[in-house]
């Protein structure tokens, strides 16, 4: 019975070719879709979870508090926090402290090979205890026990050994490799682990033994806190205990503390000094809803079809009723037909998927993979629920048309009027679904332009950025000789990254007892120049003032106002030590214009520059737009005769900001191309809608021109109702688009304002689309000869 089922469905889907492609080709696109975000939802929600106890590891993390009660969220904690939680809270089972390279590159050489490398990280020696990592080569046990120790990953290994990592995978044990440039340099290699995986919320390649020394040291904040709490503890004991723990050593600290599971850290943490950038749980709701809403139009695109095919199969239904068939045999002949259609949907949509994936994570930046064994269950369950969707999208087009009463169909008896009203519901919900994901890309395309052009308060553009200069002797020579290459504008130094890393400390007004968290770098006398920071009063450090080096500082004008400096600022001295019996102060000789140091998520932070001649690590070049690449060859040339042993290593500021964006800049992208996506497939409904439609009311049409009617008037009478029904879609979606877009802006400070013009054009959008598709049916059939129809009337 099952082979007859599927024979009568196959040569069904070939004889109704048109709809069956329609079909077959929304369903293929909303399962291509709907699988890709699963894959996306899967990857998102599966980061630090391949950490054997991922359940019961937490980072333990603060809010700097100042005084007024504001607060900054910050991910880093002080050294001694992670030992005197292993003495004094019996609830954690392990503890371990992380300490990044925070920013800076560390010069890497094995004989001829050298290279800058970033991703350097200094560790406790149990942190294979806390965390998972493959070993290829070497032992999980105390790998970090030596203080010349060092641990690589595979793509370091090959990298560096080559062929010789290759041919024995266990020969790189105990050879030597240098790791930065001091005495200490000549690290041996005690294991090789696999590369950390992708859904990691950091990642290294290199890892040391964590410094020595620093066990007693509450008052500095660049290490990372990670706890294992034992099986049977409470974590909201533990938290509790952290943070009586860190009174009990700072009485006097307004800082908060609480834990992080290790597992929310990726889409929920959202703090300073993220060992990398996060995603977005917000990003993740709205493309399970997008998925959600492409299949609603798929399967609403399906039932509609289904039904007005289901009417052209009267005849055969009442046949096969007279002959004797049952309803239920009816019924699952239908649904057969129906899960037949989904099932070749679904297997060309697991073949598009299949050739789509490296390009989809080119565009989205991630590593999402189909036939893993990971993915096996989530496979199933998908399959699955594709056939659920054929038993639905079958079972009302089954149920209707097996009710029907065969003296009636056989009689000829319209059975096409029935449920009109549920067939353009169903339009109207497409086209609702459709209105709103239309308005929300235009507002998501506003909002990421806006953030992509906003005067940021400097120039970020032609900004060459050379890094790791910290142990460059003599750093102005080198900067004077590069400023020299032609087209090079102005050369400065800085220790921190406009959009980048930046250091914070805290900082009182003299007199007062209200402390305030200011970020600040340290520039030299042309730094200011370079970024066209604009100096609204006072002026530059200059080397006329020798007194600038000690006790000078340039502030912004949010640094003004939260520190409540009232009248002349310039006459302003600030301390970041009060209470000391010789606190030092600064003088404010400078305010320079707000501007926008990171992602406009963000509210501008106050600033301050100080001047810093020793302490610098990056040099950065203003120079020319004309013939970049010549301009690049030269400062190349340049460095190599001056610091002939190191790497020419740049990059342009303004990429660093469009990375800042990046995220931003692909749910754009992805958001538009599953609008068009839902676009197309709701318009199709449409097509297939109205050809029948127009089909049923072919007779009524020649009728009406062989009484007078003219093309414009039979056009408007197949038109006006479709025209109708995507009005009312926009009356519906279009409130609701503004209200979940308006949700979305509250997550940026600085934000666009978006106009009834950007709602009412989506509404125009769809409404023009419709309209072409439906007239342009309309009007062929409004064109066709009366005789041709009535000929046999």
């Amino acid at each position: 019975m099952i082979r007859n089922y599927i024979k009568i469905a196959w040569r069904n889907v070939w004889k109704n070719k048109l709809h069956t492609f329609i079909n077959v080709m929304g369903l293929t696109i909303a399962f291509s879709c709907c699988l890709l975000i699963v894959l996306y939802v899967r990857g998102e929600l599966s980061f630090d979870k391949f950490n054997r106890d991922h359940d019961r590891t937490y980072r333990v993390v603060k809010d700097f508090v100042n005084d007024d009660g504001s607060a900054l969220p910050d991910a880093t904690t002080p050294p001694a926090l992670i030992p005197a939680i292993i003495r004094e809270i019996p609830e954690v089972e392990q503890g371990v402290r992380l300490f990044p390279s925070w920013g800076d590159k560390f010069l890497v050489k094995r004989n001829e090979l050298m290279f800058y490398e970033e991703r350097v990280y200094r560790a406790d020696t149990n942190v294979f205890d806390v965390f998972t990592f493959d070993f290829i080569a070497g032992k999980s046990v105390s790998p970090l026990r030596d203080v010349a120790a060092v641990v690589i990953t595979e793509s370091m290994a090959r990298k560096y050994f080559g062929k010789e990592w290759e041919s024995n995978r266990n020969s790189l044990l105990g050879q030597s490799i240098e790791i930065g440039e001091g005495k200490e340099k000549l690290k041996e290699i005690t294991a090789v682990i696999r590369d950390i995986p992708y859904n990691a919320h950091f990642h290294f390649d290199f890892l040391l033994p964590m410094y020595q020394g620093n066990d007693e040291w509450w008052g500095r904040y660049n290490w990372y806190s990670y706890v294992k709490i034992r099986k049977d503890a409470s974590i909201s004991d533990v938290e509790k205990k952290v943070i009586q723990l860190f009174k009990k050593h700072n009485p006097e600290s307004k800082i908060r503390y609480y834990v992080q599971a290790i597992d929310d850290i990726h889409l929920t943490s959202k703090l300073k000094w993220e060992l990398e950038p996060n995603g977005d749980r917000k990003f993740v709701q709205i493309f399970m809803l997008i998925g959600i809403f492409v299949m609603l139009i798929a399967a609403v695109n399906y039932i509609n079809l289904s039904i007005l095919q289901s009417f052209s199969r009267a005849k055969e239904v009442g046949i096969r009723k007279v002959a004797g068939a049952h309803r239920s045999g009816l019924i699952r002949q239908f649904i057969t037909e129906s899960i037949t259609l989904c099932l070749i949907a679904y297997f060309l949509a697991f073949g598009l998927v299949d050739v789509l994936l490296p390009f989809v994570n080119t565009l989205v930046g991630k590593h999402l993979h189909l036939l893993v064994p990971d993915h096996y269950f989530t496979l199933a369950v998908f399959f699955a629920g594709i056939v659920v969707i054929g038993i639905i999208s079958g079972f009302y087009p089954a149920l209707f048309i097996s009710r029907l009463k065969p003296v009636n169909i056989l009689k000829g008896a319209d059975t096409g009027s029935e449920n009109v009203w549920l067939r353009k519901g169903l339009i109207l919900l497409q086209f609702v679904v459709s209105v709103a994901l239309i308005a929300g890309t235009v507002i998501v395309i506003q909002q990421v332009n806006y953030l992509r052009l906003k005067d940021l308060g400097f120039e970020k553009d032609q900004v060459l950025v050379i890094p790791n200069i910290q142990s460059i002797v003599n750093k102005q020579t080198v900067k004077n000789e590069l400023a020299k290459v032609p087209h090079v504008i102005k050369a400065g130094s800085s220790n921190g990254i406009l959009g980048g890393q930046n250091w914070t400390t805290g900082i009182n007004l003299k007199g007062s007892s209200q402390s305030l968290l200011v970020n600040f770098t340290g520039v030299d006398h042309e730094y200011l120049d370079v970024m066209k920071l604009k100096i609204k009063e006072g002026r530059n450090f200059s080397r006329d003032f020798p007194s600038d080096t000690v006790d000078a500082v340039i502030i912004n004008e949010t640094a003004v106002r939260d520190l409540g400096i009232s009248g002349d600022p310039l006459a302003a001295l600030l301390t970041d030590n009060e209470n000391a019996s010789k606190p030092h102060y600064w003088k404010v000789i400078g305010v320079v214009k707000d501007f926008h140091f990171v992602n406009l998520r963000s509210e501008i932070k106050p600033y301050m520059f100080i001047l810093s001649l020793r302490n610098l690590s990056n040099y950065v070049l203003k120079i020319e737009p004309a013939d970049v690449s010549a301009t690049l060859e030269g400062i190349r040339t340049a460095w190599s005769t001056i610091e002939p042993g190191r790497p020419f290593e740049y990059f342009f500021l303004d990429d660093r900001f469009a990375a800042i964006y990046q995220e931003e800049e692909n749910f754009k992208t992805v958001f538009s191309a599953l609008t068009l996506i839902a676009i197309y497939i709701a318009c199709a409904g449409l097509f297939a809608v109205a050809s029948y439609a127009i089909q049923r009311r072919t007779k009524e049409i020649g009728i009406r021109k062989v009484l007078g009617a003219s093309v414009r008037q039979v056009t408007w009478m197949l038109t006006r109702e479709f025209v109708v029904i995507v009005i009312l879609a926009n009356l519906v979606a279009l409130p609701a688009a503004y209200l979940f877009m308006k949700d979305w802006l509250n997550d940026f400070a600085y934000r666009i304002n978006p106009s009834a013009v950007s709602f009412v054009s989506a509404g125009v959008v769809a409404l023009v689309l419709a309209s072409l598709i439906v007239v342009w049916k309309s009007a062929r059939a409004a064109s066709s000869n009366p005789a041709h129809v009535l000929r046999n009337e």
